[in-house]
């Protein structure tokens, strides 16, 4: 069930990063700040979740 869980997860992630750099790209933002931006994301979300840095 977790493989499906994931999958799923990952098909989302997908999706979403294409509209937010569809959404970026109407802007006239670079392909890579948009994809730096995503990265930070990421790495924002890993400080908070997995290294508990607000806690």
């Amino acid at each position: 069930m977790n493989k499906v869980k994931y999958a799923f997860g990952f098909a989302i992630l997908y999706f979403a990063y294409t509209y937010f750099h569809k959404g970026m790209s109407v802007l006239q933002v670079p392909e890579e700040v948009t994809l730096m931006l995503a990265w930070a994301l990421v790495a924002l979300w890993v400080a908070i979740v997995h290294l508990n840095i607000l806690g």
